[in-house]
C-alpha cells in the first residue's frame, strides 16, 4: 500500500467556531488529494466540522481528556502516515498551494528536515492585519545547515520563527515531538530540527492565514496605551499588561520605540522582561505578551542560557513552569544541552537553599535539623531533601555531635 506524503495534523480544544474554516482551506489544497491525508483530533463533537471531516474521509480523532497540545500531537504523529508531517491548528488556514509547495520543496531540496513560511494575520472575521504591525521579514527564502552558526542570527534579527500552522518537518523529526508536553510546540520543534542533521528553510511565501484575536473592548483604550508606551519601562509594561492583554495598536507602538532605541530582537531586550516576570511572580499563563515578543524570549532563552551569566536564575523561574519539556530519544547534541541545563539547576541555590546556609552560619556553623526547621519554617520532608542537596554540593557536611548527629557547614 502506497502511503500518502504529507500528513496534516489538526488540533482543536474547545473552540469550535473556527474550524470549519480551517479544514476548508483543506479541501481547497491543489495538492492531489491522494498525496496527503488529514487526522483532526479535537475534544468535542460538532455537525459542520464533522461532516466535512466524513465527506472527505479523514480521521477523527475526539478525545475526552483535556490533553496539551504536545500530547495531541503526539497522537497525531502516532496516527498519520506521511514521509512528511505538518501541523494546523483550528483558528488558522492554509492558502491553496501550501501543501503544494511543501511538497515540492521536498522533492527538490536533498537533505530538508524543517520548512517554514511566512503568513498573513488575520482578525476574528478573516481580515488580514497590516503587515506594518508586525516584524520585518526578510523577502527572500533562506536554507542553511541546521548546525549554521548563522541561523540564529537569522531568526533573531528578522523573528523567523514559526507558529504550528506555518512548520512542516521529516518523518524522523516528527518522531523526536513526541513525548513533548506543554503548548509551546512550535519552539521545541526548531529546537529539535537545529540540533538534528540536515537542512533548515525559511520561505518568504506567506502560505498561511494566522489568527490573531483582539480584545475590542481594549482597542477603545488608546489613551492608556499612549501613557503605558511612553514610560518605556518594560516593568511598568509586565506590571500593567495583564490589564491590555494582546493587541494591535499597542504591539505597533511598542516595536517602533524599540526599533529606534535598538533592535527590537536582542537578547538583552528579552532578558529584561523575564527579569520583571520573575520580579513580579507572572507565569506564562497570566502574562500574555504579544506574540512575536513571547516567542523571541522563549528562544533566547534557548540559545543563551548556557552563558553562565547572572540571568540564569530567570530560566529556573521559568523551567519550573515546564517550559522546556522535551522527550527522551533525541538527538545527542541536544540531549548534551538540556543535560547540561539539568546539571546547572542542580547546582542552583534557590532562596530556601540560601536561607538554610545563614541559619547555620549564624548559629555557629552547625546545627540539627530541629533547631533548623524550626528557624526556617520548612517543613521536615523538604528541609531533608535540600540539605542533601547541599551535602552533594560540598556547602554542609553531617557530622555526629553529643552523640546526635548534625549539620556543620564544611570548611572551603
Amino acid at each position: 500500500m502506497e502511503y500518502p506524503k504529507i500528513s496534516v495534523i489538526v488540533t482543536a480544544h474547545n473552540r469550535k467556531k473556527y474550524l470549519p474554516y480551517a479544514l476548508q482551506s483543506l479541501e481547497k489544497q491543489t495538492l492531489d488529494k491522494d498525496k496527503f491525508e488529514v487526522i483532526v483530533i479535537k475534544n468535542f463533537e460538532d455537525q459542520l466540522s464533522d461532516k466535512i471531516i466524513e465527506r472527505n474521509n479523514w480521521k477523527n480523532i475526539v478525545i475526552e481528556e483535556n490533553n496539551t497540545l504536545g500530547e495531541k500531537l503526539s497522537l497525531g504523529i502516532d496516527e498519520s502516515k506521511g514521509d512528511i508531517i505538518t501541523f494546523l491548528e483550528d483558528d488558522d488556514m492554509y492558502k491553496p498551494e501550501r501543501l503544494m509547495y511543501i511538497y515540492k520543496s521536498f522533492q527538490k531540496i536533498k537533505n530538508l528536515i524543517y520548512i517554514s513560511n511566512d503568513v498573513d494575520v488575520i482578525d476574528e472575521n478573516n481580515n488580514i492585519i497590516d503587515k506594518k504591525f508586525f516584524a520585518i521579514k526578510p523577502s527572500f527564502n533562506i536554507i542553511m545547515k541546521s548546525d549554521d552558526p548563522r541561523w540564529e542570527k537569522i531568526i533573531a534579527k528578522y523573528e523567523i520563527y514559526s507558529n504550528n500552522s506555518s512548520i512542516a518537518v521529516n518523518r524522523n523529526i516528527a518522531e523526536n515531538i513526541k513525548g513533548l508536553k506543554g503548548g509551546m510546540i512550535d519552539l521545541a520543534i526548531m529546537a529539535i530540527s537545529s540540533f538534528s542533521e540536515g537542512l533548515l528553510f525559511y520561505t518568504s511565501k506567506r502560505l498561511t492565514y494566522y489568527r490573531v484575536h483582539i480584545n475590542k473592548n481594549v482597542l477603545k483604550n488608546q489613551n492608556s496605551y499612549e501613557q503605558l508606551y511612553n514610560t518605556n519601562t518594560s516593568f511598568t509594561f509586565l506590571a500593567n499588561y495583564q490589564s491590555f492583554q494582546t493587541d494591535i495598536s499597542f504591539f505597533k507602538k511598542f516595536q517602533s520605540n524599540c526599533e529606534k532605541s535598538s533592535n527590537v530582537f536582542c537578547e538583552k531586550l528579552a532578558f529584561d522582561y523575564l527579569a520583571n516576570i520573575r520580579a513580579l511572580n507572572l507565569d506564562s499563563k497570566q502574562l500574555k505578551l504579544p506574540i512575536s515578543q513571547w516567542r523571541l524570549l522563549k528562544f533566547s532563552l534557548l540559545g543563551s542560557i548556557l552563558s553562565n551569566t547572572s540571568l540564569f536564575n530567570m530560566f529556573i523561574n521559568l523551567a519550573t513552569l515546564s517550559f522546556f519539556v522535551f522527550n527522551k530519544n533525541l538527538p545527542s547534541r541536544l540531549s548534551l544541552f538540556i543535560t547540561n541545563i539539568k546539571d546547572k539547576i542542580n547546582k542552583y541555590l534557590d532562596d530556601e537553599d540560601k536561607l538554610i546556609l545563614y541559619t547555620i552560619k549564624k548559629n555557629r556553623g552547625i546545627m540539627d535539623i530541629n533547631e533548623i526547621m524550626i528557624k526556617t519554617n520548612i517543613n521536615k520532608n523538604k528541609l531533608n531533601r535540600k540539605l542533601s542537596k547541599l551535602i552533594d554540593l560540598g556547602y554542609l557536611e553531617k557530622v555526629s555531635f553529643l552523640k546526635a548527629e548534625v549539620y556543620k557547614i564544611k570548611s572551603s
